[in-house]
């Protein structure tokens, strides 16, 4: 992740434009605390960077490397643990799995918004939607076919059968012309606004696609797109550039055929599983239009 320069970059602009001189700033989950560096050198007078695992004494040591050891407070503890200092002008925090809310990182942050945030506060990303589409992911098909071949004069197929329930992240080799069909919202989540109740329980979608054109599917593509605020975007949509993420793959159990004008109708659900833990289901539904 520190690696992605698009990330860190498009996180770095948002706090420039966002932070006020002088402010303050809560770092939820603050790893190696480059986004709090970023809150500092974008103007906050201090930085409380929460940290719950040991990666926090990295991070102390990274802050003083810099010299902003005088700025940026280590908080090496659970967001939940903690009785805030003082309220805070931002709140940041890269809570975004691969499609945003697959690692379950959003309520504990929402928790901290409730009791850290001042008043006419922001929030970094301010808003987050989730996007799907069906598609045909040829990699995955090859795979498939392969451990369906009796490779080495073995039967395993049972390889191929785990593949059917898992999510397949940092996809990327999936670009527009998999897709077969439009791309609709699933979830459309406002930081400021989601309540801490609401994120805890399943998000739960329903969408109907219309197939433009013909060929094959043999999986949903999710992926996320976020304002980060100061009119600072990312994305992981199939036309941006390749960043860490990549897209995610859900796949199907066997591919079918769609002729255009088909529709595709998809339940999907994302089930909290304990601390950043989530359990995905997923069905799908072909309509055949009349020859």
């Amino acid at each position: 992740m520190l690696a992605d320069q698009i990330r860190c970059t498009r996180f770095r602009e948002a706090l420039l434009k966002v932070v006020p001189r002088g402010g303050t700033v809560l770092d939820v989950g603050a790893g190696t605390g480059i986004l709090s560096i970023f809150a500092a050198q974008a103007g906050a007078r201090k930085v409380y960077a929460v940290e719950e695992t040991l990666i926090a004494l990295e991070a102390r040591e990274l802050v003083a490397r810099n010299g902003l050891a005088d700025r940026i407070e280590i908080l090496h503890s659970p967001i939940e643990e903690l009785v805030p200092p003082e309220k805070v002008d931002v709140i940041v925090s890269e809570w975004l799995g691969g499609f945003a809310i697959d690692e379950n990182m959003l309520p504990p942050v929402l928790l901290a918004r409730d009791r850290w945030l001042k008043p006419g506060g922001a929030m970094i990303p301010n808003r987050v939607d989730v996007w799907m589409a069906p598609c045909f992911l040829p990699g995955f098909e090859k795979k498939r076919r392969f451990w369906l071949s009796k490779p080495y004069g073995v039967d395993m197929a049972l390889v191929a059968e785990r593949m059917y329930h898992e999510l397949l992240y940092e996809q990327h080799d999936l670009f527009p012309e998999n897709l077969m069909s439009e791309a609709a919202v699933l979830w459309a989540i406002d930081t400021l606004g989601e309540t801490v109740h609401r994120s805890r329980k399943p998000f739960k979608a329903k969408s109907i696609f219309t197939a433009r054109r013909n060929g094959e599917i043999n999986g949903l593509a999710a992926w996320f797109s976020a304002d980060l605020g100061g009119g600072v975007l990312i994305s992981t949509d199939p036309d941006s550039p390749a960043n860490h993420w990549g897209r995610v793959f859900l796949p199907l159990r066997r591919s079918l055929a769609m002729q255009r004008g088909d529709t595709i109708s998809v339940n999907i659900a994302c089930h909290p599983f304990g601390p950043l833990a989530t359990r995905s289901k997923w069905t799908v539904m072909v309509k055949r239009i009349r020859s």
